[in-house]
C-alpha cells in the first residue's frame, strides 16, 4: 500500500510541475514572439544607431530636416534652410495600397528601399544610410507620417517577404506623449507605448495596430527597418 500511495504522489508532483511549467511557456511565449531586445538580436546594428549619442543626434537632426518634422530638441534651423523645402521626396499614400481598408486618416509613406525597390529619397539620408549599407539582412527601409488621429487598423502586414522571417525595428521620431493610450504599438495582444525616441523590435507577421490620438498637431514620424530575423 505504501508503494501505491509513494507512485500516486510521485506521478502527481510530475503532473503539478509539467502543469506549472506549461501554464508559465503559455503566459511568456505570447510576448517574446511579438517583441524583441534589439540590443540583443541586432548588436551591432544597435551600436550603430544608438551606441554614439552624437552619431545618433546627427542622424535624427538630418531625418528632421530634410522631413521638416517638428520636434522639441532639433536645432534652431531657420525655416527657409530646411531640406524640406527644395527636395523632391517621393511620399506614397498608405489609404490608396493594399490595406487600405485597415488605415484611417491621410497616413503617407516615404520608401527609401521598399518592397525590392530603391527610391530616390535614398539620397536624401546619407548618414542614415552609410549605416544601413553595411548590412545584407536588410530588407526595407521606410518612413510612416501620422496625422492626429490617423491609425494603422489590426492586421498582418503585407510587407512581408516570401521566405524571410522578418522583425521590424520601429523608432519614434518626435512624438512627445507619455500616455499609452495616446501612441502605442500593438501586437498580437501586447502593447508598447512610443514616445519620444522610443524603439522597438517587433515581429511584422503578427497582426498589429498603430495609432496617433495625442493632443498637438504635429505629425508623428516612424522610422521603419524590416530585418531578416538572425538564427
Amino acid at each position: 500500500m505504501k508503494s501505491n500511495a509513494y507512485s500516486f504522489s510521485y506521478y502527481l508532483a510530475i503532473f503539478i510541475i509539467l502543469f506549472i511549467l506549461i501554464f508559465a511557456l503559455l503566459v511568456v511565449s505570447p510576448a517574446q514572439d511579438c517583441f524583441f531586445d534589439f540590443k540583443e538580436k541586432y548588436p551591432y546594428l544597435y551600436e550603430d544607431i544608438h551606441g554614439d549619442k552624437q552619431i545618433y543626434r546627427q542622424l535624427i537632426n538630418e531625418i528632421v530636416s530634410v522631413t521638416g518634422i517638428s520636434r522639441i530638441d532639433e536645432p534652431n534651423i531657420p525655416i527657409k534652410s530646411r531640406f524640406s523645402e527644395r527636395t523632391s521626396l517621393i511620399w506614397l499614400n498608405a489609404n490608396e495600397s493594399d490595406i487600405r481598408e485597415y488605415v484611417r486618416g491621410n497616413i503617407q509613406i516615404l520608401p527609401l528601399f521598399y518592397d525590392g525597390k530603391y527610391y530616390s529619397n535614398i539620397s536624401y539620408f546619407p548618414q542614415l544610410m552609410n549605416i544601413l549599407y553595411k548590412y545584407n539582412n536588410i530588407l526595407n527601409v521606410f518612413f510612416w507620417k501620422m496625422p492626429i488621429n490617423s491609425a494603422f487598423l489590426q492586421h498582418v502586414s503585407t510587407s512581408i517577404i516570401s521566405g524571410h522571417k522578418v522583425l521590424r525595428y520601429t523608432l519614434a521620431i518626435n512624438p512627445l506623449t507619455v500616455m499609452e493610450e495616446e501612441c502605442s504599438l500593438w501586437v498580437n495582444g501586447k502593447i508598447k507605448r512610443l514616445a519620444f525616441d522610443d524603439y522597438v523590435l517587433w515581429n511584422i507577421n503578427k497582426e498589429f495596430s498603430l495609432h496617433n490620438n495625442t493632443n498637438t498637431d504635429d505629425d508623428i514620424l516612424f522610422l521603419n527597418i524590416d530585418l531578416e530575423e538572425c538564427k
